[in-house]
């Protein structure tokens, strides 16, 4: 063979090699270009597809916002109302105690509608307390709760603060309950009742915190049982507290020879000295809830059907 010839066998040679480099490029780019495109399209939602994803997110979050709004709401309403004796919830059946002491004393006229205000003295303890609170709960019924600031502890933390939170209202029934101190020689000691009073508003907001503060107050004794009384009342009104005592019992806190010995003696004091009142419309009834009133915790169904049976709504003192 010539070397003409042989050359040209090479460039032959050459240029079939280029053919084949060329076609195989094509090939692995063919396949790179439809592996790439199955990709995109297996991991691309169509346009229907991605609208009804973004429909179930956008529901969802909408869910998610009404329930951390729900919340928020009801958180609201479990909370104290700043500079006051209740939680938001019970502002509904709040009443003002003036206006409710003056229509119970006849002072003011009566607005004719029926309430009854169930306020107990003495508390809290661990004992008596939470028996009232649960068939207050049970009963879906408010109450007014009188406390003495010394029995204020650490011990009963959790009943006052169920009281709280269960929508009663809670007022002052002095620090230490001590006649002596409060009304030597029977007669109203101002700087003493003024002192006691606050001081047991501030064992409460020890335990209930600063927004808590009750303007309600009843006089251990009661106020009628007490000389010289202008003075502490004026006093406790200009620091914005208004007192109150009630115009039906059930004796559990009278002299032992006319203290109801059972439940049924218990309802019919209620009966007998609310009737003894011109003005029905109002009733403030006078329990306790200290440690030996367990009777009065066994009575208290029987008295609650009663006044819900003559017509009447309940209410706490604001």
């Amino acid at each position: 063979m010539t070397n003409r010839e042989n050359a040209r066998k090479n460039r032959r040679k050459r240029r079939e090699k280029r053919k084949k480099i060329v076609l195989f490029a094509c090939v692995l780019m063919s396949f790179l270009i439809i592996k790439g495109c199955g990709l995109n399209t297996s991991n691309q939602q169509n346009p229907g597809e991605q609208d009804a994803g973004k429909e179930v997110n956008l529901v969802s979050k909408e869910k998610e916002a009404k329930k951390e709004k729900q919340a928020k709401v009801e958180e609201e309403k479990r909370a104290i109302a700043k500079n006051s004796n209740h939680i938001n919830a019970a502002s509904k059946y709040a009443y003002d105690t003036k206006e409710i002491r003056d229509m119970m004393t006849g002072k003011i006229e009566s607005d004719g509608k029926k309430v009854a205000f169930l306020t107990f003295d003495d508390g809290p303890n661990n004992k008596i307390t939470p028996q009232i609170l649960d068939t207050l709960d049970k009963e879906n019924v408010p109450a007014t709760f009188f406390i003495v600031g010394s029995r204020v502890t650490e011990n009963v933390k959790d009943v006052v603060n169920r009281i709280i939170k269960d929508g009663h209202g809670i007022a002052l029934h002095s620090f230490s309950h001590d006649y002596h101190k409060l009304y030597p020689g029977r007669s109203g000691n101002t700087e003493n009742i003024l002192e006691e009073m606050n001081k047991a508003n501030e064992a409460l907001q020890n335990i209930l915190g600063k927004d808590f503060s009750t303007h309600v107050l009843r006089f251990p004794g009661g106020h009628m049982s007490w000389k010289n009384m202008e003075g502490p009342t004026e006093a406790l009104a200009s620091n914005g507290m208004e007192w109150i005592d009630w115009n039906c019992l059930v004796g559990d806190g009278e002299r032992k020879s006319v203290r109801p010995t059972s439940a049924a003696g218990q309802l019919k004091y209620v009966k007998s000295t609310l009737e003894q009142n011109e003005n029905k419309d109002k009733a403030v009834v006078l329990l306790h809830d200290a440690g030996n009133k367990q009777l009065t915790a066994n009575a208290l169904p029987q008295i609650i059907q009663y006044l819900r049976d003559s017509g009447y709504s309940f209410g706490i003192l604001k």
